[in-house]
């Protein structure tokens, strides 16, 4: 269950690269703890040239990325930082794929998927977060731009208020997982390799490997830069 080792939730803003400026790279990144106090927040400097900042939403622009950190440190950052702690946040998949590193299944609250009878349309799909916000916190939120802090904390605060619906979700979820990893090793005992079996979904939420390592990841050499960060004990 959560607690064990902490519970954190996490927000990233993105901005976009390429030529079209849809593909989506880093940009800030802040997670909060369940006091919903600020304990670590970067901005990120991407690898690649940024064709658009979505400051409209985003609220970033050049100068804040200009002296940030590359991505390989804040993404190395934030991995030791969530390490071993239950993670909270809003579809949480895009944000493991901004920093470049997935986290267990069993340690992640997602408070866009967790819940999909609960916080989900009728059809049982994801909901924005400032919808939610709105109807089960009384919290208007996303005004203007974007803040991670703002919407970090929305989600740890929704996290807490259905915590015990979260962790009974969860659970059942595992022991899901668990019964297909049983028939996975049976199937591997008696010699069928289960092509075409439904195994259920993956132990991790985000990429696979280590931080840092997402696509066009920046190299360890190159220097780092001052940002307006904090990092504490949590």
């Amino acid at each position: 269950g959560a607690g064990a080792g902490g519970v954190l939730a996490v927000d990233c803003e993105m901005v976009g690269v390429g030529a079209s400026g849809l593909p989506s790279k880093l940009a800030s990144v802040c997670v909060v703890n369940e006091a919903e106090e600020v304990v670590y927040f970067s901005y990120c400097r991407p690898p690649c040239a940024v064709t658009d900042y979505r400051t409209r939403w985003s609220g970033v622009t050049a100068p804040m990325l200009a002296t940030a950190p590359p991505f390989e440190a804040v993404s190395r950052e934030v991995s030791a930082l969530l390490k071993g702690k239950v993670v909270v946040g809003h579809d949480l998949q895009h944000d493991f794929a901004a920093l470049g590193f997935g986290h267990p299944r069993r340690l992640v609250r997602d408070t866009a998927r967790g819940l999909p009878s609960l916080l989900g349309t009728r059809a049982g799909r994801p909901r924005k977060l400032r919808h939610l916000a709105a109807e089960f916190l009384q919290w208007r939120i996303q005004e203007g731009c974007h803040s991670p802090e703002e919407d970090a904390a929305a989600a740890m605060r929704l996290y807490r208020r259905f915590r015990p619906q979260f962790e009974l979700a969860v659970a059942r979820a595992e022991e899901r997982r668990e019964e297909a990893r049983r028939r996975r090793a049976a199937a591997a005992e008696a010699g069928d390799d289960g092509e075409g079996a439904e195994w259920g979904e993956s132990d991790q939420v985000g990429p696979v490997g280590g931080a840092g390592e997402a696509s066009g990841a920046g190299s360890s050499s190159e220097p780092g830069g001052s940002s307006t960060k904090r990092a504490l004990s949590v």
